[in-house]
């Protein structure tokens, strides 16, 4: 078993003839943790996925002598093998032998495990005729002649070298000239968080300019001396007709797109210590996916709640995640922050109801805490039932008793799962109290 990391390892032959990936590998260190956080969405770190799946796809597969069935396990692999903007970014031979597993797939659809023992079998026995059917799909593929290396990989490298001699400027120019033909808005934010890195050596005033237009590119970098100014949050007019806009620009007509990506998004929302980052911007997408107006203020702004979801024009969900947590108790400093939150809410945005939610194993403060006043929790209970009522939401929008891509239908769904501002807090969310 091998945890995140395989670079390198060779398995020939009988050494692996079973392979089975579970989920997408994460980074490791801090600096591409940091990274993957900053380019969250972008199609850049798309393409940094697809080449880690296929890196572990090729452990046991090494040279023509080689066979191997490899299981995919996961929500957000499943997503990466069918979403055609992920399909396009892996190799020729690769997106060959996907579409022949998709065939197969369709072939064995409802027929259970057995069905796909079967077909395991064929490979792993090198049954004649899926061998034969192997070696046609992968018959005309055609490679490049010589590989591509990005833009932006060549300009990084350029830059440090020039860095490293002492020449800032001219990095700085280097950065400069790759920012000016990339359409990712991410990695353009990112890249002139490092051109301001450089410009810092020879003048620290632009290099804050330039941090500042990073920041109005991705949020997720770091802010510059001035602050960011805080945008309002404005609540969207129609919460079913919001859902169905953002599930429809996500997934298309595609139905099982559809409960994929949203199975993805609620297997990042997991109590885990080491990723709370992942389910913080889960969570922001949740609440787009059911057409609430979603945001990261502490991310964006480096103070306010982990999440604000506007569910209505004067009604604001203030909620800190504490997916991190294991104790039996919310402590004081995590009630402090919450309280914090609200009050960055109420400045901000005048006149509106902050109603103070807490993602936390218990509903319980401890006694050394004060409660925020309306101060309610949703605890690992509530959250089950939550993903549980989301999960069939999707469903029902995928099975067709209420299309996604129609505002009634999604209406009729999210007041189902009681998943509507109206219900939303008496559903999946309890009132807490205070330790004695």
């Amino acid at each position: 078993m091998l945890i995140n990391k395989y670079d390198g390892v060779d398995l020939p032959k009988a050494a692996c003839e079973l392979l089975i990936i579970d989920g997408i590998p994460e980074p490791m260190d801090g600096v591409e943790q940091r990274e993957a956080a900053a380019l969250a969405n972008s199609p850049t770190r798309r393409i940094r996925e697809v080449q880690r799946i296929e890196q572990g796809m090729g452990r046991g597969v090494r040279d023509s002598d080689d066979h191997c069935a490899v299981l995919l396990v996961g929500s957000k692999l499943a997503m990466a093998t069918r979403d055609p903007d992920w399909k396009k970014l892996f190799s020729p031979a690769t997106r060959a032998q996907l579409d022949l597993s998709n065939q197969v797939a369709v072939q064995l659809k409802g027929q259970g495990l057995d069905a796909v023992r079967s077909a395991l079998t064929a490979c792993l026995d090198r049954d004649p005729n899926w061998v034969e059917r192997s070696r046609r799909a992968l018959a005309e593929i055609r490679y490049l002649d010589t590989g591509t290396i990005r833009t932006e990989a060549i300009a990084i490298r350029a830059a440090f070298d020039l860095a490293s001699a002492g020449q800032y400027s001219a990095a700085a120019d280097e950065i400069q000239r790759a920012i000016n033909g990339i359409e990712d808005t991410l990695l353009r934010g990112l890249l002139r968080e490092q051109k301001a890195s450089y410009l810092h050596h020879v003048d620290p005033q632009l290099a804050q300019q330039q941090q500042g237009l990073a920041v109005q590119e991705n949020g997720a970098l770091l802010k510059p001396l001035v602050g960011v100014t805080t945008v309002r949050v404005q609540a969207v007019v129609a919460q079913a007709q919001a859902a169905a806009a953002f599930l429809t620009a996500e997934y298309g007509t595609d139905a099982a797109q559809l409960v994929l990506g949203i199975n993805a998004t609620l297997a990042d929302i997991e109590w885990d210590e080491d990723r709370t980052p992942q389910a913080e911007a889960a969570w922001e997408r949740l609440g787009s996916h059911l057409g609430f107006t979603s945001t990261r203020p502490e991310k964006l702004y480096g103070k306010g709640p982990d999440n604000l979801w506007a569910l209505t024009g004067d009604r604001h969900a203030v909620i800190e995640l504490k997916t991190g947590c294991t104790t039996d108790t919310i402590a004081k400093k995590d009630v402090d922050q919450l309280g914090g939150s609200v009050r960055w809410d109420q400045d901000n945005h005048p006149g509106v109801t902050s109603i103070p939610i807490m993602v936390h194993p218990s509903r319980i403060v401890n006694h050394q805490g004060t409660p925020v006043p309306g101060m309610r929790v949703i605890t690992a209970a509530k959250l089950d039932e939550l993903k549980a009522a989301v999960r069939s939401f999707a469903v029902a929008l995928a099975d067709g008793q209420g299309r996604w891509y129609d505002d009634q239908g999604v209406s009729v769904q999210l007041a189902q799962g009681r998943l509507t501002a109206g219900k939303f807090l008496d559903a999946f969310t309890e009132v807490n109290l205070v330790e004695s």
